[in-house]
């Protein structure tokens, strides 16, 4: 039902969702996630429950059309899904881990008063007892594991915390007190694991980073070596 039809039926307009929040992709990132372009919508966190997550879409999942029509960035996902009445059924182009899939869901109400997913702040200084610093020199990062009851305080299963950030990492925008917890749309569960991702990652490649910073999820692409300016 268009809005026009909902106007004249219930003399409201009830619009969608389907339970993500969303960022834009540059060039960069948009290659750390193996696409060709920054075409789409990166989605960078999904509410536990809704839509989206019953049907199986993740943080770094990338949506590239709603219903075979072509999404270029974050506004167009929005506009197409809050045209939508509720409970309407849905097929998203999904691009993610490196391969495309079809998705289909069905659309939740989006209410006035629909409370965000509670914050969950990190500060470095409250939280004593980081164990062993971790330096990833030549990115100039410097990284310390998080003990057990940080990770639950914010939620994950394991994370790195940013304490310095130089040179290429923070030109790509990571900032001490940033944590990363995965790497594309896979979330990290080990040092080992943060380890294998940059081993594998090609020198002329970037790391497609998923990034807790005050409480909202974010992707940051960070490049394995650093680009001539021209």
């Amino acid at each position: 039902m268009d809005i026009t039809a909902q106007l004249k039926a219930k003399g409201h307009v009830s619009r969608s969702r389907i339970g993500v929040m969303i960022q834009d992709m540059g060039r960069e990132l948009a290659t750390s996630f193996g696409l060709p372009s920054p075409n789409g919508a990166l989605i960078s966190q999904v509410t536990p429950g809704g839509a989206a997550g019953k049907a199986g879409l993740h943080a770094g999942d990338v949506v590239l059309k709603v219903n075979g029509r072509d999404v270029t960035n974050g506004a167009d996902l929005q506009r197409a899904i809050s045209s939508m009445a509720p409970g309407s059924k849905v097929t998203l182009d999904v691009w993610g881990d490196k391969s495309r899939r079809t998705v289909t869901l069905v659309t939740d109400e989006l209410k006035e008063e629909d409370p965000r997913t509670a914050q969950r702040e990190y500060r470095g200084r409250q939280v004593p007892g980081v164990p062993e610093n971790r330096a990833t020199t030549h990115l100039g990062l410097a990284l310390a594991q998080l003990a057990p009851e940080q990770l639950s305080r914010l939620g994950v299963r394991y994370g790195l915390l940013v304490r310095a950030a130089h040179g290429i990492s923070a030109k790509a925008g990571l900032v001490a007190g940033d944590v990363i917890v995965g790497v594309g749309s896979r979330d990290l569960d080990s040092l080992k694991a943060w380890d294998n991702a940059l081993v594998q990652t090609p020198k002329n490649g970037a790391l497609a980073l998923k990034i807790l910073r005050q409480g909202q999820t974010l992707f940051l692409a960070l490049p394995m070596t650093e680009t001539a300016e021209e």
